[in-house]
């Protein structure tokens, strides 16, 4: 079942990133099907902790990211979704040089409310790393980001 509310593009979603924490962590979005956004990120300095391995907080915020951009785009225009409450279990690490992948997937898409599993994984084995829940609320807003090719 497609849960889309909006048109949209990869290389518009990714319009969004630059000048956000996205670009920081060299997040980008690269993958969506009828009820899934997959988004990935290279493990580097920025996104590891002084030991080498990948930064809880860097998995947090992708996870963070793609479901709100998947939840953004289960959203009327003139509407948002905004975080309200956050889960995450760290199951895995992975090591500077590797490259980790998010997959968003609605658990609830309410009128109020939505809820999403994301789902992190090395892109490089397929091993499970990380699984978060975002439980996000849906608000009206009257100017908001848009992409520069709907600007």
């Amino acid at each position: 079942m497609k849960i889309w509310q909006r048109n949209f593009t990869i290389a518009q979603l990714n319009e969004f990133i630059p000048c956000t924490a996205m670009a920081a962590l060299d997040i980008e979005f690269t993958e969506f099907g009828d009820d899934y956004l997959k988004a990935r990120m290279p493990v580097t300095d920025n996104s590891s902790q002084p030991m080498g391995y990948l930064h809880g907080g860097a998995s947090a915020l992708l996870a963070e990211s793609v479901a709100s951009m998947a939840g953004n785009m289960c959203c009327e225009l003139d509407y948002a979704c905004l975080g309200q409450e956050f889960n995450c279990n760290h199951l895995r690490s992975a090591r500077i040089g590797d490259v980790v992948e998010a997959t968003a997937k609605p658990v609830h898409l309410g009128r109020k409310t939505q809820v999403w599993q994301v789902d992190i994984v090395n892109a490089g084995n397929g091993k499970l790393l990380c699984c978060a829940r975002i439980t996000m609320f849906i608000t009206h807003v009257e100017n908001h980001r848009k992409p520069k090719s709907e600007k």
